[in-house]
């Protein structure tokens, strides 16, 4: 995320970038290192790398309000703390010639001590730029433009891994596969991503520990956890600190909060204080973490390549999919014409136990329209039988049965290559591609 905070009212500028929050950077890759290859870059700019230190702050602080030739000056920091004594006292100057830039990969830190902050940079942002993950659609190009020779599925499959991260992509070697790739970076000896789970989390929070415990304990169960529920499982006590961890989780986009069909109509103004709510784990790394990577009993340099074919491999795959869906749930809604109809995007489970019901997509239109959508990864066109449509016809029967609802239901079918047509195929309203 980056921010930027601008005092100079359309007139010429100087221009003060700060970039901090380095924990992600390797010992070879120090801020000294970086400093000059910025400056070779830059023309006429002027760097000050690894400023920690208060005393060292306020000196080169002095020296740029001082100076009147320097086009652009980039700050290196790696105390947080030093990074919002360098912007108040750069504001505080009363310069109309300063453009401040800040950028940063904390992104919880910057909400609550930049946006939040109620010091000397209280009300002076002026815009804010979150950088986002590619989408599907971005991942395509991506390797398109790298030259990379993968088909739409696999790229799918790459995005159900590593949830369109750039950083993840730039490690991937074109000459191989998509599975050797995978086994390369996550799986080898000498895997890079290999500690990614911990180096990311720490990077992040201050005391991942208590993050790390809300994560393991969503990771269990697909569907998400209502915060009574999360406490219990993830031993913590519900309180402050315990909202603040779900809150700065929320803020990284490594979980959602969302409301189930049954409830989802009676939005109040905080939805984190609704007792139904829950709480799901939707980072792509992080669940391939959990179900992979954390218990590789296998210890196999090759074992993404050949599990290829494995139920074990199918399971994860029919459940990522769906995540990949409510990750372009805009992009769904698109497809489907109803781009301009406000909408609530939850699910529903039975509350029968025993029929064990549950739909993990549902699009509830303000059109009195839900379209109920079943997704489905396949290696060519899904095929519906007669069992299946027997299935599907036994769940929307439970579904009106149980909510009671008087809306139009439209069974939308996500797939991968589309839906073969067959006499069992009409039961289908709709279907969308994964293009």
């Amino acid at each position: 995320m980056q921010f930027l905070i601008d005092s100079s009212h359309g007139k010429p500028y100087h221009i003060i970038v700060i970039a901090f929050d380095t924990a992600d950077i390797s010992g070879a890759e120090s801020l000294n290192a970086i400093g000059p290859r910025l400056v070779h870059r830059i023309p006429g700019s002027h760097i000050f790398p690894d400023l920690c230190i208060g005393h060292r702050i306020k000196m080169h602080c002095g020296l740029l309000m001082e100076s009147q030739r320097l086009p652009l000056t980039v700050f290196l920091i790696e105390d947080r703390h030093a990074c919002v004594y360098l912007m108040s006292s750069a504001l505080q100057q009363l310069r109309n010639d300063i453009k401040l830039i800040v950028c940063g990969s904390a992104t919880s830190w910057m909400i609550n001590n930049l946006i939040r902050n109620r010091g000397g940079l209280h009300n002076r942002l002026t815009h804010h730029l979150i950088v986002k993950p590619f989408t599907l659609h971005e991942c395509e190009e991506y390797f398109k433009a790298y030259h990379f020779g993968y088909s739409r599925k696999q790229i799918a499959e790459c995005y159900m891994v590593m949830g369109g991260i750039p950083y993840y992509l730039s490690m991937m070697d074109k000459s191989k596969s998509l599975a050797q790739n995978i086994d390369q970076l996550f799986f080898a000896d000498n895997a890079e991503l290999k500690d990614e789970f911990n180096d990311l989390y720490r990077a992040l929070f201050k005391k991942s520990a208590d993050h790390i415990a809300v994560v393991t304990a969503l990771a269990t169960k697909g569907m998400g956890m209502t915060r009574q529920e999360l406490v219990k499982a993830s031993g913590g006590k519900d309180n402050g600190a315990f909202s603040t961890v779900l809150e700065e989780l929320e803020q990284c986009g490594f979980i959602r909060l969302y409301e189930p069909f049954n409830t989802a109509n009676k939005m109040t103004s905080d939805i984190r204080q609704k007792r139904n709510t829950l709480f799901q784990l939707v980072d792509f790394y992080t669940l391939f973490y959990f179900r992979f990577i954390k218990h590789n009993k296998y210890q196999n340099s090759s074992f993404w390549s050949s599990s290829q074919n494995s139920q074990l491999y199918h399971t994860w795959a029919g459940l990522s999919f769906e995540m990949l869906c409510l990750n372009h749930i805009d992009k769904i809604k698109h497809a489907l014409g109803i781009s301009g109809v406000q909408t609530l995007v939850c699910s529903w489970r039975s509350s029968n136990t025993e029929k064990g019901t549950q739909i993990d997509l549902l699009i509830d239109r303000k059109d009195e329209t839900i379209n109920i959508c079943e997704m489905k990864f396949y290696k060519s066109e899904f095929e519906i039988s007669k069992e299946y449509e027997e299935k599907l016809l036994e769940k929307l029967r439970i579904f009106t049965e149980e909510t009671k609802t008087s809306k139009s239901l439209l069974l939308t079918l996500i797939t991968s290559f589309g839906l073969k047509q067959n006499k069992h195929s009409d039961i289908v309203q709709k279907q969308i591609r994964s293009e």
